[in-house]
């Protein structure tokens, strides 16, 4: 069985443990082709995300994109300064084209809307983005090897 750590950096309590339950469901019912676990921590503020990625490994990060401290693409852009090896996706209620294609360009893996993405949709987007965020980082060690 694999485990994969996921920080939900959310500022809406019932958001964030709709989640987690979206994940534990998941897991529970073994619908993934893999076997898997998720260890999930959460954060209400993106500097105690930044706080704990300085002392965590995940291996995604979903996120909302209205946070106290923080608002839209600049939560992607903070982040993959960072940590340019984070994978995220982002959960919100922002039912915006342009924002999504923004955060997509700006690296987030995927870009899900509240209310409409159900526990199968958020497992595996955390999963494929997993799977795509692995693919890109051996992409770039052939690239660097190759200059």
């Amino acid at each position: 069985m694999k485990n994969f750590k996921v920080l939900i950096l959310e500022d809406n309590i019932s958001d964030a443990r709709l989640l987690e339950i979206f994940l534990k469901q998941y897991s529970q019912e073994n619908k993934a082709m893999v076997k898997c676990d998720f260890e999930i921590k959460h954060e209400t503020r993106l500097i105690d995300c930044l706080d704990t990625l300085s002392i965590e490994r995940f291996d995604t990060i979903i996120a909302t994109l209205s946070l106290p401290d923080a608002l839209g693409v600049d939560i992607v852009e903070t982040i993959l300064t960072n940590f340019p090896n984070a994978n995220i996706v982002i959960h919100t209620s922002h039912e915006n084209m342009k924002l999504a294609l923004e955060t997509i360009r700006q690296g987030a893996q995927d870009y899900l809307i509240k209310g409409y993405a159900k526990a199968d949709d958020v497992a595996k987007s955390v999963l494929y983005a997993i799977e795509r965020n692995q693919i890109r980082k051996i992409m770039n060690l052939q690239f660097e090897v190759l200059n």
